[in-house]
């Protein structure tokens, strides 16, 4: 029996550059925190496109969430 947990909402992101980026999740099964993969979307002047994904495995929602701000550092900053 699967009871659907709340899950936290893709989070917006501003890099040093002044571009704003948004980190959203891919989720596996219903019963986890754990996300089975990141993207990354950057705002455009009429909404977001796709900037990266990057699929994986992390332990924690905390531990996805630094790996999503990393990426997102790095993607926006090329």
């Amino acid at each position: 029996m699967h009871s659907n947990i709340e899950r936290p909402y893709p989070v917006d992101y501003l890099h040093p550059n002044g571009d704003i980026a948004k980190i959203d999740f891919i989720w596996g099964d219903p019963d986890s925190m754990s996300p089975v993969g990141i993207t990354i979307w950057i705002k455009e002047e009429h909404g977001y496109a796709k900037l990266g994904e990057e699929i994986g495995e992390w332990p924690t929602f905390g531990d996805a969430m630094r790996r999503g701000t990393d990426l997102a550092f790095r993607w926006l900053g090329r």
